[in-house]
């Protein structure tokens, strides 16, 4: 992929072969928009991540840490000097100001939607559950350590950590908690900011702001109109519209790996290391949010190893090292959060994480030796430069014919199976499927992508991603090897191996920082290649062919949201919580009855309500109970109430049914799982809460 690197990137019109002073299709007020929040943006993440890791994470030094931080990345941002002579301005780009003014409505309207109907994910019984009530521990205890004052429930059996989400283990008799860190933190700040209800838009809010990234990053591959139209595309997306609803880490990641690629697409026009650097960092940052974001660091150590070897300048070398040292310092604290703040998680993802260490390290090495041959036997270089070229045509057809064997061939060869998967086992009996709880559905995912993308924008897709692969080989566009290694690395990994339960909508996670967007830009751009193609026999295709394939793009994901507009997970379930922690006094000791349901609120009771809790054993025999209660009330002065989702358990415990409260009820829908077919439905779930003081 680097090997046609040698030809410098131009300015993205010049690129495009127009002979004539180039114009930021991005006014500067929205440029100017676009770069405050990025840098706004990271600026919080590198504050606050080193300060949670201290367990220092406060409102007024995070401020101030990330007012400090912010202003050295918007000194970065302004970039270095353009060489006198160099034209700023140009004719703008047809439809520029329209599609800026249509990119800020089109952010404004998908933030608020979004945020009107985001999920209360309070009730912990699946990853967003866990991003909640952790972002809301962060915004009051401001540590990525977890205490549960096991003095309270020592010697009573039951128990308090629920690894992997929760482990034991960490210093002090803390707790881990699961995944990495950047979206609880980014949480913690809404909470700041807002409360718990401004918390729980948070990731509208980002989705937002991640629509305006893509964007931005579009306007240096094809012209305003179509950026906007490939925009839409994604702002509909039955995937984007879902995971932006609810606390999912995909959707931040999503907006630092766009932003990243933004700035780093105008840094290399110009060799600026201050932007490369600035666009290293971005990028580093995804590390921060998820852990499939490391293996972005193969084609990006790729990337930066190939222009270091085939440069022939001292300027392109330091703008090259300036990118790989802003994305190391992100990527290795991302590392030390992952190791020494999620230990559990750590432990539970090794086996991939060996394979990733694997592949950066064979990256860097091969990187290393690419830059140490270029420079003792400069002929390399020149051969390198004439055998890319060959194999440009021989690459893309490849590209193509992996993605129609994975679509066309593959479902049919069998299913793909692994280990017994007991869940898997329950769902398909539910739902009449053939039975087979060791299938993966790993055969199916490139359908899986025609589901919510539509056929015409995944064959557009692909043949995008086809042409930049060509393009960069042939050394025609090298600005596309972060985009095109990027999206081309993680869609062969997932579409192979997508290492996830296979449910949908939540299988679709894997493939939506990078695979539906990446493949939303590069079919618009190919689109628009065979428009200009078009146009040289019939004008009207210039833009007639880039219109259909938007127009195919946005349709099918928009046919899909009808009836599941106002989807939102758990709705209500914020003001269950509130009632719930009204219900008990500041020095109360909350024990939840053993249970699935029971489980899923130890911690968001612990984070919402601050009161220590912990669930007890199986079956506890009443004498425990009331010895436990007995003791807690004399030497601490502390009362006891013991919690379940269903009744008889506490009426059991005290022998006198109307000692036990009902609490709160909460009815909301649920979208349906499915692993044969597209989610189309939501299904009715009651959840409960009883209590009763001891």
């Amino acid at each position: 992929m680097t090997i046609g690197l040698l030809v410098r990137g131009p300015a993205p019109a010049a690129a495009a072969g127009r002979d004539r002073p180039w114009r930021d299709p991005l006014p500067r007020w929205l440029w100017t928009t676009v770069t405050v929040v990025v840098c706004v943006m990271l600026g919080y993440a590198l504050s606050a991540m080193p300060l949670a890791m201290a367990g220092a994470l406060r409102p007024v030094p995070t401020l101030l840490l990330t007012i400090l931080v912010t202003a050295g990345l918007l000194w970065l941002a302004r970039g270095r000097r353009p060489p006198a002579g160099t034209p700023r301005t140009g004719p703008a780009a047809p439809g520029a100001v329209i599609a800026a003014v249509g990119i800020v409505a089109l952010v404004v309207v998908s933030g608020v939607l979004n945020a009107h109907f985001a999920s209360e994910h309070v009730i912990a019984d699946r990853d967003p559950g866990i991003y909640v009530w952790f972002g809301r521990w962060l915004a009051d205890r401001g540590s990525l350590f977890v205490e549960h004052i096991p003095r309270f429930f020592s010697k009573q059996g039951g128990f308090i950590a629920q690894c992997p989400e929760t482990c034991e283990g960490a210093p002090g008799g803390r707790l881990y908690v699961q995944f990495l860190h950047l979206l609880p933190l980014t949480l913690a700040a809404g909470a700041w900011l807002g409360g718990s209800a401004l918390m729980l838009k948070v990731n509208a809010i980002l989705g937002a702001l991640s629509l305006l990234m893509f964007y931005a990053f579009c306007t240096r591959l094809v012209r305003p109109l179509v950026a906007l139209g490939a925009t839409l595309a994604l702002a509909v997306n039955f995937v984007q519209v879902y995971f932006a609803r609810d606390a999912y880490s995909e959707i931040i990641a999503q907006f630092f790996l766009f932003a990243g690629l933004f700035v780093l697409w105008d840094a290399r026009a110009a060799w600026d290391r201050r932007r490369g650097f600035l666009a290293g960092l971005l990028l580093g940052t995804t590390c921060l949010a998820r852990i499939d974001s490391f293996v972005y660091l193969v084609p990006l150590s790729a990337y930066v190893f190939g222009e270091i070897a085939l440069a022939t300048g001292r300027e392109r070398r330091r703008f090259a090292l300036a990118v790989g040292a802003g994305v190391a310092g992100p990527a290795a604290l991302g590392a030390v959060d992952l190791y020494w703040f999620s230990r559990g998680y750590f432990h539970l993802q090794s086996t991939e994480l060996r394979g990733v260490a694997l592949g950066v390290g064979a990256a860097l090495v091969g990187g290393v030796g690419a830059v140490v041959l270029a420079r003792l036997w400069p002929r390399a270089r020149a051969i390198a430069l004439g055998v890319a070229p060959r194999t440009a045509t021989g690459a893309a057809l490849a590209v193509g014919a992996l993605a129609l064997f994975a679509y066309v061939v593959r479902p049919h060869l069998g299913p793909v199976t692994d280990g017994y998967d007991h869940p898997l086992a329950a769902l398909q009996r539910q739902q009449g499927l053939p039975f087979n709880p060791y299938r993966t559905y790993a055969e199916q995912t490139m359908v899986w992508l025609s589901w919510y993308l539509g056929p015409v924008a995944l064959v557009a897709g692909v043949a995008g991603l086809a042409l930049a692969v060509r393009d960069v080989l042939l050394g025609r566009r090298p600005g596309l090897v972060p985009l095109a290694g990027v999206t081309l690395a993680i869609t062969m990994l997932y579409v192979a191996r997508p290492s996830i339960f296979p449910n949908q909508v939540w299988a679709m996670r894997r493939f939506l920082p990078v695979t539906i967007p990446g493949l939303l830009i590069l079919g618009a751009w190919a689109a628009e290649r065979v428009g200009e193609w078009v146009a040289t026999r019939r004008s009207v295709g210039r833009w007639l062919v880039p219109a259909l394939v938007i127009a195919a793009a946005v349709v099918v994901p928009a046919w899909q949201l009808e009836g599941m507009f106002d989807m939102r997970e758990q709705a209500g379930a914020l003001q269950a919580m509130n009632v719930l922690c009204d219900r008990l006094p500041d020095r109360a000791v909350v024990w939840t009855i053993a249970g699935s349901k029971e489980s899923r609120l130890i911690q968001p009771l612990h984070a919402f309500c601050k009161v220590p809790t912990a669930q007890a054993p199986a079956h506890p025999p009443r004498s425990l109970v009331r010895r436990f209660a007995r003791r807690l009330e004399e030497r601490d002065g502390r009362p006891l109430y013991v919690i379940a989702a269903r009744r008889p358990p506490l009426a059991r415990l005290v022998r006198d049914q109307g000692r036990v409260e009902q609490v709160v009820v909460l009815h909301y829908k649920k979208l349906e799982e499915s692993v044969a077919h597209r989610p189309a439905h939501r299904i009715r779930r009651r959840f409960a809460v009883y209590l009763v003081r001891m």
